[in-house]
């Protein structure tokens, strides 16, 4: 009898160490989400890219507060058209601070034209907007103010 519960014992215990709760699937959206696709936005393109940082403030609402204090990309065709793609920064110590003085809240000069390209990653809170508005997330890979 204590043989068999010694047995039953280790057995629960080599069950509970196998059964890991540290899942390692990525997550379904998110920086640390599976890249959806590589962009790549250059000076030849029919695309505007600026980069500017969105401070506390809303965006379409008041719910609208997921990506509030980030660097985000908004690219543009050159040609007037009203479809805007919204890029949120992922990795924003890429930029090695050469952005930096956007983030003040006095700076009221243009946005910096920039190429770049990078990982795009699925964004999570898609703040409500109409048909010619666009999110994603990015994880840039190179970037160059024009």
């Amino acid at each position: 009898m204590k043989k068999y519960l010694i047995i039953s014992l280790l057995s629960l215990f080599f069950v509970f160490v196998s059964c890991n709760n540290d899942d390692d699937t990525p997550p379904t959206c998110g920086c640390d989400s599976k890249t959806i696709n590589d962009v790549s936005v250059a000076e030849v393109d029919n695309l505007v890219a600026t980069i500017g940082y969105r401070h506390n403030e809303e965006f379409y609402s008041a719910y609208d507060v997921e990506y509030n204090n980030h660097f985000m990309i908004v690219v543009r065709t050159s040609e007037p058209s009203n479809l805007i793609w919204i890029i949120v920064v992922c990795n924003e110590d890429f930029l090695n601070n050469e952005f930096d003085y956007l983030k003040e809240e006095t700076y009221e000069g243009e946005r910096p034209q920039i190429a770049f390209s990078g990982k795009l990653k699925k964004i999570c809170y898609i703040p409500p907007s109409n048909a010619s508005y666009s999110f994603d997330l990015v994880k840039l890979t190179s970037i160059e103010a024009l």
